[in-house]
């Protein structure tokens, strides 16, 4: 990803490498759980690397991201794409 381009949320229900992931988050991951059963995966490092703030995908998260910011882009997993 640029650091002009906006952001974006990708939505997966089917299995994904781990190499796969981080290619779309850009760097090496992080997995949140969220209330829905699905998980939210981002870029671990997002913010080291200033990458842009991605509302939709911290809007995703319980509390607003505990008052923090996603940046970066964002993986929705969900069904068979889920990861143990």
């Amino acid at each position: 990803m640029k650091h002009t381009d906006k952001p974006t949320v990708h939505y997966i229900n089917e299995p994904r490498t781990l190499k796969q992931l981080q290619k779309l988050v850009g760097g090496y991951i992080e997995v949140y759980h969220m209330e829905d059963g699905r998980q939210l995966v981002i870029n671990e490092e997002g913010k080291m690397m200033n990458l842009q703030h991605n509302q939709t995908a911290t809007d995703l998260l319980p509390n607003n991201f505990y008052n923090d910011t996603v940046v970066g882009d964002a993986v929705v997993l969900s069904g068979e794409g889920l990861l143990d």
